[in-house]
């Protein structure tokens, strides 16, 4: 949404609802750090419930392998082949330093910035989850929540504003995992009659928190590089304390309708959309031609649900006819299921 329906046009050429829909759209960039926060939260769960395992690093990483890997592969030959991402790119984000690539003077390509933060994160996470004891990483998690929105501040002041770097933008991933690490010590799920009690001591105060750090964002406009800066400080505590609240809350309705299939289908999918879906936008504008390509409403939302469907498709063949097939080969390299 954020990608299709937020343009630089000049929004008063649409009418109301549609400025509203825009403007909703343009703060959709936040889905980068909503995922982060689910990531922090479900990786480190498992490992926490595996940090006895003997095998834990090998178990581990080869889950991570099959995951991230065969996907990625797929679309970074497509794109290389269709002449969208240089060698130079294909090297970075195979070796997840994407995020990085202005190191070498080349422009940043793609979606990989935001996979190479998440798997440098766990390069070195799953190493404290095992050694330490749950007090010692929130005590890390909390180091890790506070350094990167400190950074965030000293690169406003030097007008720099780049947030692709993983030293100002991994505090998301610590959110996740500092309440994954809270719900294991209060034995969640397990224990459902402590739910209410980590909600309101820990839950709500994450939530408010967040919400009002983002109403602030919205009413108190500065300037673009800074109102970036807080919502990114503000969507971390307010994107926990919802993920909170369905841990906490698992037969309310919101959780409910977010355990759907078609939801639930929309998340096995969701790895490759993320991979592919701005290069079927860029095909599209570049080829769309008359009515389609107009920036009328009609065009927006036609341009949106046309890019939709096509990757919806494209990520549903890749994970039935591809994806799936070749996790299969990682019964062969883990001990257990």
């Amino acid at each position: 949404m954020h990608h299709c329906l937020f343009t630089d046009v000049p929004i008063f050429v649409f009418p109301v609802a549609t400025r509203l829909v825009e403007a909703f759209s343009s703060y959709l960039y936040l889905g980068v750090d909503l995922f982060f926060t689910l990531s922090g939260y479900l990786i480190t769960s498992l490992l926490l419930l595996d940090r006895r395992d003997p095998d834990y690093y090998r178990n581990f990483y080869w889950k991570r392998f099959f995951r991230i890997i065969p996907a990625l592969v797929l679309v970074l030959l497509l794109t290389h082949a269709l002449g969208w991402t240089p060698w130079i790119g294909v090297l970075l984000a195979l070796l997840f330093v994407a995020n990085f690539m202005n190191f070498w003077g080349k422009p940043e390509i793609g979606p990989f910035w935001s996979l190479a933060i998440e798997e440098q994160f766990y390069l070195v996470w799953p190493m404290v989850v095992r050694k330490e004891r749950p007090r010692k990483m929130v005590r890390v998690l909390l180091a890790v929540m506070i350094v990167p929105a400190v950074l965030r501040v000293i690169s406003w002041l030097l007008h720099h504003g780049r947030q692709h770097y993983t030293f100002v933008h991994c505090d998301g991933l610590a959110w996740g995992a500092l309440l994954a690490v809270m719900c294991f010590s209060a034995r969640i799920p397990w224990r459902s009659y402590n739910n209410l009690r980590l909600w309101r001591k820990v839950g709500a105060w994450m939530f408010w928190a967040g919400a009002l750090g983002m109403l602030g964002e919205v009413f108190l406009v500065l300037n673009s590089r800074i109102d970036y800066g807080l919502s990114l400080t503000a969507a971390a505590p307010l994107f926990t304390g919802v993920l909170a609240y369905l841990i906490t809350h698992p037969k309310a309705g919101i959780s409910r309708f977010l355990a759907s299939r078609p939801l639930r289908f929309l998340g096995d999918v969701s790895y490759m959309v993320y991979l592919s879906h701005t290069y079927f936008l860029e095909f599209y504008d570049a080829h769309s031609r008359g009515w389609w390509a107009h920036p009328t409403t009609g065009g927006l939302y036609l341009r949106f649900f046309v890019v939709l469907a096509i990757t919806l498709l494209w990520s549903a063949l890749s994970l039935y006819l591809y994806e799936r097939p070749i996790g299969r080969l990682r019964r062969t390299f883990i001990t257990r299921p």
